[in-house]
């Protein structure tokens, strides 16, 4: 099978997106496919400035491509600008490829730009269009009133009907999209689920005083303080802003790391200074996959929240399996599929999703019964390798496109 996937950001690239992509490519390689990646130069987070990469990669059965695309900022119409970028300069790439007749086109939305240039392609060369779904744009970007003219909502609603309506087959990382998908009139025998899940390098050995303190000393992080680290998206979807409000009620032993970019870091920034809790709070910029790993040895406790919005009940993020797999107490404010995988796992404590107080009292509940929620962060740690092994479910995606081929 000949594989032609369009993803804006694959590694050395940075993010759930790239990562997931790389286990994809990883399975279709492992089952002798051939696959050629078109893709973004990595820009995401100013990464290029701190990553090696060629532009254009040739090893067995698989080649990448990588295309210039205007830089990925933390500013709304910036980032459309690289959305728009890649969309028009990856369909001039495919269309430059000579002598290949893939079996397949597969793209990953969002951006949904990403997978309008992929189904424009399949659609003229008459192949099969493979579209992944990993989170529901334009309802979210809706609900988070990113967008509220009405001619842009109804256009980008067209275009997503579009997608789901020519798709060969499409693929969910949460159960909770496929109702909302079927609801455009797609028959859901052509939607598949296949969750996000860890790598098992993202298995962490227990915790390691020692390795602990090293790290703490690396990252110039107070040894004698409690960590709790949020890592991932520092935009609207999360509002972090609870973690600021509840700084102010906890005490002083405490520090809270939060680690990535996003459209609301300046934002933060600014709150942080105006409030004066600058001792209580350290921001790192986003850092490779390899590093990450880093901060969880580090952390005592992890942290993660999604906006109290009806859409994000469906929504799972790709980090509560890394969290998971990092053997740490976790303090979620989420609801839906992804606090029931929480819940099943045995680790954490949920709370009221953007709740100051409440995220101040679960630090302090697992700060005196440490022992305690570590026990039950150990049975999450096993949980999550027993159900979420990202090696497997990709070998299951594969497989749903390798039958699809051969209808």
């Amino acid at each position: 099978m000949k594989i032609l996937l369009f993803t804006q950001h694959y590694p050395p690239d940075i993010g759930a997106q790239a990562a997931r992509m790389k286990a994809l490519v990883k399975a279709a390689l492992d089952k002798d496919h051939k696959v050629t990646i078109i893709t973004g130069e990595p820009n995401r987070y100013n990464t290029e400035n701190k990553i090696r990469y060629e532009k254009i990669e040739k090893k067995i059965n698989l080649e990448i491509y990588r295309i210039r695309v205007r830089e990925h900022k933390d500013i709304f119409w910036k980032r459309s600008i690289n959305y728009v970028s890649f969309m028009i300069n990856s369909l001039i790439c495919a269309l430059k490829l000579k002598g290949e007749k893939y079996d397949v086109v597969i793209t990953t939305s969002p951006p949904i730009t990403a997978a309008v240039t992929a189904f424009v392609f399949a659609y003229f060369k008459r192949l099969n269009f493979v579209l992944e779904v990993r989170d529901l744009w334009p309802d979210t970007l809706v609900q988070l009133n990113v967008f509220k003219n009405k001619v842009i909502i109804s256009f980008l609603k067209y275009v997503e009907r579009t997608l789901y309506k020519n798709a060969k087959l499409i693929t969910i990382v949460s159960d909770g999209f496929k109702k909302h998908i079927a609801e455009k009139g797609i028959t859901e025998d052509k939607i598949y689920t296949f969750t996000n899940g860890i790598d098992g390098e993202f298995i962490l050995p227990d915790s390691d005083i020692k390795i602990k303190n090293i790290l703490r000393k690396k990252y110039k992080i107070p040894g004698n303080k409690t960590i709790v680290s949020y890592v991932g998206n520092v935009g609207i979807s999360q509002n972090l802003e609870t973690v600021i409000g509840s700084l102010e009620k906890i005490e002083n032993d405490v520090t809270f790391l939060i680690i990535g970019e996003g459209l609301e870091k300046r934002r933060l920034l600014r709150l942080v200074r105006e409030r004066h809790l600058e001792s209580k709070i350290l921001f790192i910029d986003a850092l490779p996959r390899d590093k990450i790993k880093d901060i969880y040895r580090l952390s005592d406790i992890l942290f993660l929240q999604l906006k109290d919005l009806i859409i994000f009940n469906r929504t799972i993020p790709s980090k509560i399996f890394e969290y998971l797999g990092s053997g740490l107490p976790i303090i979620y404010g989420l609801n839906g599929i992804a606090a029931n995988i929480l819940k099943d796992s045995g680790n954490g404590i949920k709370i009221k999703q953007e709740n100051s107080e409440d995220l101040a009292t679960a630090i302090r509940t697992i700060k005196i019964k440490y022992d305690f929620y570590l026990i039950w962060a150990k049975k999450g740690k096993e949980f999550v390798a027993k159900y979420y092994m990202r090696d497997k479910i990709m070998q299951d995606y594969i497989e749903a496109i390798e039958s699809l081929i051969r209808k």
